[in-house]
């Protein structure tokens, strides 16, 4: 597969979901930040730890014993453990980071379990509380919640509803914050939490190639069509930041910031007359 990583994530997403393949969508979009990774080898790696996993497993496991057998096997032979200590380190974005430093954030830590569960057919889904994602195993007869955060730890409604509240406060859970989500809305969430993280340390330009990703699965999202020509706009990508500014205006041409917005497209096109 060839193209830039936004590109090879709107390919890869756009497939019927029982062919979307997240481990290798999260290795796409770790290479924002490693242009040349390889899938390959990492997706090696999740397959050894399905295996490992797969031989403990008794015939006809009972939902409790394979996600002890899971459990045992990430967290406490490999090791992986939520990174409490940086939080915010934009390498716990990164599922091959995550691997090899066996450390990330509730959302990659589910994409390793959910890669793994994947591979052992087994029926685990992403579950994106706000604040806060974890997975449940769902067979249509039993339910549980499981927090790779925080070591597998099994959560039932009012646990998850602490979890959440232990993040944000208070907060009310409806029956929609505990259904399965899709890969697309488990991708498109890693790129919201990395760009969060770029564009509070002020890194434009990894904020605006995250952007794009994001723009490359919702391109009709006026809001970060407008978010785009901003960053282009501080980076000096000034005939792009107008584009993104007047395609804004044509998603919501009644948006409440309409005024200020068409001020950035009059001084662009001062600065782009100066330049010429």
């Amino acid at each position: 597969m060839s193209g830039t990583p936004a590109e090879q994530l709107s390919q890869l997403l756009g497939k019927p979901q029982s062919e979307v393949d997240l481990g290798r969508a999260a290795l796409v979009l770790a290479q924002l930040e490693y242009p040349d990774l390889d899938p390959e080898p990492y997706l090696k790696k999740l397959a050894v730890f399905a295996r490992s996993i797969r031989s403990c497993l008794p015939h006809h496991a009972s939902p409790l014993s394979a996600i002890s057998a899971i459990n045992r096997c990430l967290f406490d032979e490999q090791g992986f453990h939520g990174n409490e200590a940086d939080y915010y380190d934009p390498r716990n974005s990164f599922l091959n980071d995550v691997i090899d430093r066996r450390t990330g954030i509730p959302i990659t830590l589910c994409v390793v379990y959910l890669e793994i569960t994947r591979r052992l057919e087994l029926p685990f889904f992403g579950v994106g509380l706000p604040g806060h994602c974890i997975v449940k195993y769902d067979n249509g007869d039993d339910v549980f919640y499981i927090d790779p955060f925080h070591q597998g730890q099994l959560l039932d409604d009012e646990g998850c509803r602490h979890l959440v509240a232990s993040v944000l406060g208070a907060a009310t859970l409806t029956d929609t914050d505990f259904g399965a989500v899709d890969e697309r809305y488990i991708i498109l969430r890693m790129l919201h939490n990395l760009k969060g993280i770029y564009l509070n340390t002020r890194q434009h330009r990894k904020a605006l190639l995250t952007q794009e990703a994001i723009l490359a699965l919702s391109p009709a999202s006026a809001d970060e069509v407008k978010l785009r020509g901003k960053l282009n706009f501080q980076l000096r990508h000034y005939g792009q930041a107008r584009k993104d500014f007047e395609t804004y205006l044509s998603l919501r041409p009644r948006a409440e910031d309409a005024a200020e917005i068409k001020q950035n497209i009059e001084a662009i096109a001062k600065i782009l007359a100066m330049m010429n």
